[in-house]
This record gives C-alpha cells, structure tokens and sequence, in this order.
C-alpha cells in the first residue's frame, strides 16, 4: 500500500488489527478494554511516560538498562536485580531475535528447550509466546515502569501483548529500525509497521492511559554525524505525532567525544522544538536521550567501565532525561545480570555527583551545536 503521512482511520486500523492478533494464538487474550482498566489500576510509580516527565521536570538523568531472558520467572529475577541492586530508574523487557523477525515457533521452540535444559536458548524474552497474563506477572513484580525494547520492523503484536500486559513504554522506530536491522524489508513497510503501533498508542491515551513511545536512536553500530541523526529522530516523531502519540523521547547514540556529543544533544532538544512548532504539535511533550556507546566496546573491564562512564558524563553534562547503559560484558556477549547492575551503578555514581551540572556553552560547544543544527535543518 502506498505509504501516507497521515492518521490512520479507526476502520483502517480496526481491521489491520483482526489481522495482526490473528499471529499468534495469545493474540486472542489481547481485549483492549480489559487492558485499559489494568493500567488503570497500576501504581503511578510504574508509568513510563509519568516517570519521564517527572525526571525531565526535576532535570534528573534517569538510567535505563537492556535485558532479556527466556522465561519469566528468569525476567523477574533479572528485573529485580536491575532495580534493588542496580538502582534502575526504568526497567527493560528485551525481546529475543526470533521474536523480532515474527518466527513465533522457533521462539516457542527456544522457549521450550530453554525450560528443558534450565539455560537461556534465546537472547530475549519471547512475550508475545508467553502472552499478556504471563507479562503481567513481571509487571506486578517490580516497583518501576516497563519499556518493551523490540529492535524489529515487525512491532505490532509485540506491542499488542506487551502494552495489554501493563508495560507502558515502547521503542522502536520505522526509519532507524528498518534501516539498522534488515536490508530485506522495504522502509515503506517498517514504517507502515510503526505507524500502527503509534496509533495503538494513541487509543491508549485516549483512554486515559499515557503510554511512552521512545525513539532508538541511528543504531548503526558505527558512527553517526550528528545532525544525521537528529534529522531521523525528527522524521519519526513528527510521524508518531502525526498518529497521536503525545509523550516521546528522541535519542542520539554516542561517539565518544565530549564537546560534539553534548552539542548533538543540545541540537536535538533545539531543532525537535522547531520541527514541532512548525507542524503545529505545540502539546507533545518530549526528551531526549543519550544511547551508551554503540559501536565495538574492550574486552578489559576497566577500559570498559571507563567508556561507560564517560558516556555516562556526556548524557548528563549534555541534559539528556534519558540515559540507555551498557555494561562491561558488552565485548563478550549478552551481559550476566551482575555486570548489567554493576553499569547501572557506575553510570547512577556519575549522575550523583554530576548533580545535573551542564557543560558550559563556550566557543566551542556552539560552534558544534550550530554546526549540527544547520547539518539536520538542511537534511530534515
């Protein structure tokens, strides 16, 4: 179908919708108004997008760690241990590759033998075969809010389970994704794919459910001008406003070098206040966050912490609301619970005693921001 900077209408959704619950047999637990009233019920504490808003308003950098297992009760373990002994400002629930391809029975298959063998046979948490009771029962578990992290072009029954089960965060984004994961799909279709999720998003808010939709960052694993960057955040908030998401974070990864990164920072904070302004999007509330460095980490732990908390620095030297950790396994693998909480207390140490100071704007740093800021403007 043709691809259309417009708001999908609710028949046009409705009945996509039949046809993405139909991908899975735990599509059939997803009942919207059944979910509504969950989050109603929820603890303030655990919404994302009331959390964002509060870090944003007290000019706070929140961490935000990855982390995936197969089975639940291993989710449960590792979120606990993100938040009680990382101090985790915001929770992740990373889905496993096979789920983000949309290959439901070789996750079903990985989640099988990984029960079998008592070890993880997949690198993420397959939600949409576990369905919304089961994901429900991670969410009941911890005291912090959700976000799914779905790294795919295929987010739509993801996002179906994981928001009915009480998460109440989203990445992911049709540009950056597409463009990042797969040379197979067509951009056309990844963001067709993301403008569905936003509108599910937007029924969520209308009901009175604030759902926080984050958008990932150029994640290349290489490095990204800049305004390169800003330009595709841009593009895809102005897409998700345009379905009636309201409550959004634009991210920017890392290269390591302290003026330009915080000077990308202040750009995107800059030129996505322009963008939104100009569109007429003058009631979106949105942040900005710095994605830990994304490109090939050390294998020495030591060099490998001080890469995290340099990055850690840049996020908040740069105001960012967001800050998305790494850990020091990252040269190795998927990272042990430990190590991932181990980041996240390096990175909050730096925020501590920072204390939300800003890197001053000299010559130098506006030079930069300038320069970045005519770079996306001309792109965009």
């Amino acid at each position: 179908m043709e691809i259309q900077d417009k708001m999908w209408d609710e028949e046009e959704f409705a009945c996509v919708r039949k046809e993405v619950l139909t991908q899975w047999p735990t599509g059939k637990e997803v009942d919207l108004d059944e979910a509504v009233e969950y989050h109603r019920q929820l603890s303030p504490e655990k919404n994302f997008a009331l959390a964002v808003r509060k870090g944003w308003e007290e000019g706070r950098t929140l961490t935000q760690p990855r982390g995936g297992v197969p089975l639940v009760e291993w989710q449960i373990e590792l979120l606990k241990c993100l938040q009680d002994e990382g101090g985790a400002d915001l929770l992740p629930i990373t889905t496993d590759t096979y789920t983000r391809n949309l290959r439901l029975s070789d996750a079903q298959r990985g989640l099988e033998e990984s029960r079998r063998q008592g070890r993880a046979m997949l690198n993420g948490l397959p939600i949409v075969n576990h369905g919304v009771l089961a994901v429900r029962r991670v969410v009941d578990s911890v005291a912090r809010p959700i976000m799914v992290l779905s790294g795919t072009v295929y987010p739509r029954i993801t996002a179906e389970v994981g928001l009915a089960a009480g998460c109440t965060g989203f990445l992911g984004a049709g540009i950056s994704y597409t463009l990042s994961y797969t040379r197979s799909v067509p951009l056309e279709d990844g963001i067709r794919n993301y403008q569905y999720l936003d509108r599910l998003v937007k029924y969520y808010n209308d009901h009175g459910v604030h759902i926080h939709r984050e958008q990932p960052g150029f994640l290349t694993g290489t490095l990204i001008p800049g305004g390169l960057g800003i330009a595709i955040a841009v593009l895809e908030m102005l897409m998700a406003a345009r379905q009636g998401v309201r409550h959004y974070t634009v991210g920017l990864c890392q290269n390591l070098d302290l003026v330009q990164d915080v000077a990308a920072l202040r750009a995107m904070d800059e030129v996505s206040r322009e963008y939104l302004d100009r569109f007429g999007y003058r009631d979106f509330f949105y942040t900005v966050a710095s994605h830990h460095w994304m490109q090939a980490f050390p294998e020495d732990e030591a060099q490998a912490f001080a890469i995290i908390a340099m990055g850690s620095a840049i996020a908040v030297l740069g105001g960012a609301t967001q800050m998305i950790t790494k850990t020091c396994h990252e040269a190795c693998g998927i990272p042990t619970m430990e190590a991932n909480a181990q980041g996240l207390r390096t990175s909050g140490q730096v925020v501590r005693m920072l204390r939300g100071r800003r890197l001053p704007m000299d010559e130098e740093v506006m030079l930069e921001k300038n320069m970045t800021i005519r770079e996306a403007r001309i792109l965009l």
